[in-house]
């Protein structure tokens, strides 16, 4: 059974993206929620409640929260719908949690690094049929959905990972999987991976140096190493590109005029922003209902766009109770990984740990251009985080059940042998 959880965890971080070349998007989701909910359900056997109730529970409020929108949404079909996504992906975060437990650090980043050749794979199907990653019409958009800018953020997500596990286990794989990644993020053509790839990937060198004492040495070296990426980035064509709309982009938020422009093509994004403010303004407390800003929008603009900011969609959508259940839930899970690193003797456990950490910090970031409940790497990053106490546990009273079951059944032989 461990097998068999391990090989389909593996794959699900694969499903989104093989949805998008065949344009079935919701029936894969359903049929990862099927095989998330019976991987989910041998999680009783496997986990251990102790140290996985500080991240489950504020996980349980949260959802409750943001499902409690629903009785004062403008449209409560709205926020039942795109509720959807959360609770497909909340099973993957429970179940990753129970599988973690009993998996090697090296090995949970498998999943990664099978993640990053299907997204390589998605990527060259669609510039061989489309001739481009990033959609020019409405077509094209329609037919490959959000696929670059979401392949781009589960990199982002994973280089932390991808970087220790290189480190860490210094196979060929793994480097070129790094390599794959980069260039990867570079084609993309998403401008907050742009901005946000270098911070994580410098961070991560930064943290991953052996000595405190050398630390001054070691961010030097990592501002080497990212100036000298990034460089190398901004010298291949897609980067010049991704760079010059970045540049525009900048133009346009300094420039309050032309901020809510039509004729430009943030436009609709900046719309959610300064329509965000005014919807929390009016609605305080309850919000507008969690994925109904695209209703408020349509209603007043004839603009069907969603929200593209973590704090529109709790403050503006989901009111304060959602916020605050989130916040809690950030919280845990730093909390958790921190005293996965006091308790856990091995320095290179403590550096998955502080990578785990970092990629959740670069997936935050990403959240203030995209949508963050969606993006399943963000359930797998709380389920790693989840096992990371109890993976050292053993013998301080948390024990999965299975290893206290078993210690049971054969403690009386033992007592008489």
């Amino acid at each position: 059974m461990s097998e068999i959880r391990h090989l389909a965890i593996i794959a699900l971080p694969s499903v989104y993206f093989l949805a998008i070349v065949t344009q079935y998007r919701w029936y894969f989701l359903c049929v990862a929620a099927v095989v998330i909910a019976g991987i989910a359900r041998e999680w009783w056997t496997f986990v251990s409640w102790r140290s996985s109730r500080r991240l489950i529970i504020p996980q349980l409020l949260f959802l409750l929260a943001l499902s409690m929108s629903a009785w004062w949404a403008f449209d409560p079909m709205v926020t039942l719908t795109g509720l959807g996504l959360p609770l497909v992906f909340t099973l993957l975060f429970w179940s990753v949690a129970g599988w973690a437990q009993e998996q090697p650090l090296l090995r949970q980043t498998t999943p990664l690094l099978v993640m990053v050749w299907a997204i390589g794979a998605v990527y060259a199907y669609v510039f061989l049929r489309f001739g481009t990653l990033k959609p020019i019409d409405e077509e094209v958009a329609s037919t490959f959905g959000a696929g670059s800018n979401a392949g781009a953020m589960h990199l982002v997500a994973a280089a932390p990972l991808l970087l220790w596990r290189a480190r860490v286990g210094q196979d060929s794989l793994s480097w070129l999987t790094v390599a794959l990644a980069a260039a990867l993020i570079i084609v993309s053509g998403t401008r907050a991976a742009f901005l946000v790839a270098p911070l994580v990937t410098a961070a991560a060198l930064v943290m991953f140096n052996a000595s405190r004492k050398f630390r001054l040495t070691a961010m030097l070296r990592a501002a080497l190493i990212v100036a000298g990426a990034s460089a190398l980035a901004a010298a291949t064509p897609a980067g010049q590109t991704t760079i010059g709309r970045l540049e525009i982009s900048a133009t346009i938020l300094l420039d309050s005029g032309s901020l809510l422009d039509p004729r430009e093509a943030d436009y609709e994004r900046a719309l959610t922003y300064v329509e965000g403010l005014r919807a929390f303004q009016e609605h305080p407390y309850t919000g507008i209902g969690y994925q109904n800003m695209r209703v408020w929008l349509d209603d007043r603009y004839g603009v069907n766009s969603s929200s593209h900011n973590l704090v529109v969609t709790l403050l503006a959508e989901a009111g304060w109770p959602a916020t605050v259940a989130f916040g809690a839930l950030i919280f845990s899970f730093f909390s958790t990984l921190r005293r996965g690193c006091l308790i856990d003797p091995r320095r290179q456990a403590r550096e998955y740990y502080v990578a785990v950490a970092i990629a959740m910090t670069g997936v935050l970031l990403l959240s203030m251009f995209h949508q963050l409940l969606d993006f399943q790497m963000f359930y797998f990053l709380l389920g790693i985080a989840t096992a990371a106490p109890a993976l050292i546990g053993v013998g301080s009273g948390h024990e999965p059940k299975q290893l206290r079951r078993l210690k049971t059944a054969i403690g009386p032989a033992l007592r008489v042998g």
